[in-house]
């Protein structure tokens, strides 16, 4: 428990400034701030409850809490914002965020743009929305607080977000911050070793976000090419999908694989019909994973309730 402890107090301070990287013979005194005592009693406390409280899930089983959170598969909604629920037009999602969350998605891909619908007032500010809110927009700050909420509500689960953002930087934290979602940020640094989702999950820091305009000041800003990379997008139908790699490096801690179609205005729920199924979806996953030697991080995919994603990602997760 004292190495866990030691580890995962060093690099897991959340959303506060970023440290530098202890020596490797540190101990968890050494690699900690001095303002960081609370960090670590909570840790130590956390740990020491799931110590003696038995096998307590992380995302849903047991078995997942010992593996780095780069090497569980997470089943991922792309525009997830965009969703037949919430009333954009051609949804990629037929449910809202929480829905999705309730339903077993924990990895997001959501567009932020300025405001630049028809709502008096709002021009501007940052709205969750697909190329533009015209088709379809959700307050961030709104969206952001549900989701805090949510998290509170469920302390074993681990979510990752990537951000295709449009807005600056202190928009994003402007929003995180007034929806309380800061302290739930995981603060990841470029030398800092992977952490469990056991560890994620005792921190409280069970939020990463990725940034695809390339991180930024804020510490829970990770840029995407810097910590992902990922297979190309632009797929037509299933003879298109490619296990090549289209933006960030090879070898990158966390591999995502882009599985939905795009074909002029096709409406995207008959597309997954062609996508999301059994075998195609599984024999993906596995031949990008044996063909990059890495375990896919996040798989993503269109319309998540048609087919087999989350079986799928149990099978991949070894469930």
């Amino acid at each position: 428990m004292k190495q866990i402890l030691g580890l995962a107090a060093a690099l897991l301070l959340g959303c506060g400034a970023p440290t530098e990287p202890a020596p490797a013979s540190a101990g968890a005194a050494d690699a900690l701030p001095t303002d960081a005592s609370q960090d670590t009693q909570t840790l130590d406390t956390a740990i020491e409850i799931t110590d003696t409280a038995g096998p307590l899930p992380c995302n849903g089983d047991p078995a997942l809490c010992a593996l780095p959170i780069n090497q569980v598969t997470l089943p991922t909604a792309h525009n997830a914002m965009s969703s037949k629920a919430d009333g954009f037009l051609l949804p990629n999602q037929p449910s809202g965020m929480l829905a999705q969350l309730d339903a077993g998605i924990r990895g997001f891909m959501l567009d932020v743009h300025p405001y630049d619908g028809t709502l008096a007032g709002e021009q501007g500010k940052p709205y969750l929305c697909h190329a533009t809110c015209k088709l379809g927009a959700t307050e961030f700050t709104a969206a952001m607080t549900a989701l805090r909420q949510w998290l509170d509500a469920h302390p074993r689960e681990f979510v990752v977000i990537i951000f295709e953002d449009y807005v600056s930087e202190a928009a994003l934290n402007a929003g995180l911050q007034a929806a309380g979602l800061l302290p739930h940020c995981l603060h990841l640094g470029p030398s800092d070793p992977t952490p469990t989702l056991a560890q994620v999950i005792a921190l409280g820091r069970r939020l990463l976000i990725l940034t695809e305009s390339g991180g930024g000041a804020e510490p829970w800003n990770h840029g995407y090419q810097s910590l992902a990379f990922d297979t190309p997008y632009a797929a037509e139908k299933p003879d298109d999908f490619s296990c090549d790699v289209l933006r960030g490096k090879p070898g990158n801690r966390f591999f995502v694989v882009n599985h939905f179609l795009t074909h002029n205005l096709e409406p995207h729920d008959q597309l997954a019909k062609q996508a999301n199924h059994n075998p195609l979806l599984l024999q993906r996953a596995q031949q990008c994973q044996k063909q990059q030697k890495q375990r896919v991080s996040l798989l993503a995919v269109d319309w998540y309730s048609e087919g087999d994603l989350l079986s799928v990602v149990n099978t991949l997760n070894g469930l």
